[in-house]
């Protein structure tokens, strides 16, 4: 019977990437306030797909939003843009594409910051893949979301 409860409570599902990257962003000093945006199945108000695909920049690829199961993004413009995404696919096979889309995020954020002359961390930017969950970070450096979230994921 013990062995049983175990083996139900160890295929629990795991935390989805809201929970992961809210208590990483409310444990972290000097975090100016900001917004967290999710899609996906496990939650209740997602934004729409049309979001995501426009978040993106999936307009020429809508069918990839297909392939993420979970998505969370936290972004603040209360004085310096920043940015934190995570995507959880279903497939591993998906992340290369999904690193993809989120380099060139970072260009793109670099770019609109250059131009109209905003700051922002975009230069900081970098992509980590671990397993299925591609994560992108637009953050001040020695930032502590980062380790959080590579704890969790």
């Amino acid at each position: 019977m013990a062995l049983c409860l175990f083996a139900l409570l160890s295929c629990g599902k795991s935390d989805t990437l809201f929970d992961i990257l809210s208590e990483s962003v409310i444990g972290e000093e000097n975090m100016p306030a900001g917004s967290i945006l999710v899609y996906g199945r496990n939650y209740d108000n997602p934004v729409s797909r049309e979001t995501v695909i426009k978040i993106l920049g999936l307009e020429g690829y809508p069918d990839f939003a297909d392939r993420i199961e979970d998505f969370a993004l936290f972004s603040t413009l209360n004085g310096e843009y920043m940015e934190a995404i995570l995507i959880r696919l279903y497939r591993v096979d998906d992340t290369r594409t999904a690193k993809l889309l989120f380099e060139r995020r970072i260009e793109e954020a670099v770019r609109a910051l250059t131009i109209s002359r905003k700051e922002g961390y975009a230069k900081n930017g970098f992509v980590e893949i671990k397993g299925n969950t591609v994560a992108l970070y637009m953050l001040p450096e020695g930032c502590g979301i980062v380790d959080k979230v590579k704890k969790r994921i």
